[in-house]
């Protein structure tokens, strides 16, 4: 029995074939006899309490030149899908948000889905970064690095020179690569909808990192260490 296997990525035809990690996935999997569909996060919708995502078959090549072919689109209830891959790279913005809160659902529907942002119900008491951190299992050496963890906090919307809405956020950073930075997240409490982001990189500069993770902000008000707090 074939597998079928849904990956949610950045658009296909602006990755980099020499250094994209997903090319590699679609080629194990595609070597393998599963049946990958092609998804971005603007494909994928909620009808009537369904996960759903237009999207298309891929086969993918091992030719710089010609890489990949798509399929005819087609509309899928995601929780048909044996597994689900997001592999959608940053920004943090509604799309993303609302790409997790549809691959949840598609969880709970059958789907099995590998390497989602996910939610976290907060206890009456409130949530400390430390025990967000734990029911996600942690910090996974080989995947993450705990020098860089960070909480975006909501601080509104804004609006850009031509009018547009961008949104605003208060970034909070922690160094958890110590005993003493664990203790600061347990004192750390998040509030709703916060977000949390723990760096998959060796940090090189603050300043990079927001540029690449935070494109649709338009100001930080707050650029602090949580060991300041």
């Amino acid at each position: 029995m074939s597998i079928s296997l849904g990956v949610v990525m950045d658009p296909i035809e602006a990755i980099t074939y020499k250094k994209d990690s997903t090319l590699a996935m679609l080629w194990a999997a595609q070597d393998r006899g599963w049946k990958v569909f092609y998804m971005t996060p603007a494909d994928l919708y909620i009808s009537n309490a369904e996960a759903r995502a237009s999207c298309k078959q891929i086969t993918s090549f091992r030719d710089p030149t010609h890489f990949y072919e798509l399929g005819d689109s087609s509309d899928l209830a995601l929780g048909e899908l044996d597994a689900i891959l997001m592999r959608k790279d940053p920004p943090f913005d509604n799309e993303f948000l609302y790409a997790t809160h549809v691959l949840e659902m598609a969880e709970l529907q059958g789907a099995m889905v590998v390497n989602r942002p996910q939610s976290l119900a907060m206890s009456r008491n409130g949530t400390s970064l430390a025990e967000a951190l734990a029911t996600a299992n942690g910090i996974n050496e080989n995947r993450a690095d705990g020098r860089g963890i960070y909480v975006l906090r909501n601080a509104g919307i804004g609006r850009d020179n031509a009018g547009l809405p961008v949104y605003r956020a208060t970034v909070y950073h922690l160094n958890a690569s110590s005993a003493v930075g664990f203790m600061l997240a347990d004192r750390f409490p998040l509030e709703a909808r916060d977000v949390v982001y723990v760096s998959p990189a060796p940090i090189t500069r603050w300043n990079r990192f927001l540029s690449q993770l935070l494109p649709s902000i338009l100001a930080t008000d707050t650029v602090g260490d949580i060991e300041a707090r």
